[in-house]
């Protein structure tokens, strides 16, 4: 993260130069962060040891989003293509399959690494490093939610069969909220909202 916002600075160079001593120790660097597998057509080199394999690759990887200044919260840099791997940034790869003990694991592992962030200090420049958990899929959202099959919503507990009964109510894990709204729901509100315009 120093690197990354080292370079920043540097590229931002006569914007930096035009902010106060204050706002230069108040900068705050958004960024977003996930991890996820993948299976590749192995190499036909062969490993020293036979229990070695690059048939599957697992990586975690962090994308610069926003640089913010003062208490405002004001926009100095901001991420032009936030979905392009433009600025991604990979931070760890793993040869080695996607289960959901092994996304745990770097969850954790991530998580820790955060904790231990301290700000970038560059001469008269400080910045703050705020890290979002943002970059997930089905089976990312499933493991850190410890959801056991993706036919169930990580945020209500609801099977897909069950998501025809649109009068229960069901108790909803706020904490889980933070990934985003599960599909069957954007669908069935989109749904029930059409439906209501109609009549």
């Amino acid at each position: 993260m120093d690197h990354t916002a080292t370079l920043l600075i540097l590229h931002l160079g006569e914007v930096i130069e035009c902010l106060s001593n204050d706002e230069k120790r108040s900068l705050i660097l958004f960024s977003k962060w996930g991890c996820d597998g993948s299976l590749q057509i192995e190499y036909k080199m062969k490993f020293d040891h036979e229990c070695d394999s690059d048939a599957n690759i697992f990586q975690s990887s962090v994308v610069p989003l926003q640089l913010v200044y003062g208490p405002e919260k004001k926009i100095l840099w901001q991420d032009p293509t936030p979905s392009s791997l433009r600025y991604c940034r990979p931070k760890r790869i793993r040869f080695i399959k996607e289960t959901s003990d092994i996304t745990n694991e770097e969850i954790n592992y991530f998580k820790s690494q955060i904790t231990a962030i301290s700000r970038t200090e560059i001469e008269d420049i400080s910045i703050k490093h705020k890290m979002l958990f943002t970059m997930v899929d089905g089976k990312a959202c499933n493991a850190a939610t410890h959801t056991k099959s993706t036919m169930r919503c990580y945020i209500c507990d609801a099977t897909s069969s069950e998501f025809n009964d649109l009068i229960k109510k069901r108790a909803s894990k706020e904490e889980n909220l933070n990934f985003g709204l599960f599909l069957l729901h954007a669908r069935i509100r989109f749904f029930l909202e059409f439906i209501t315009c109609s009549i």
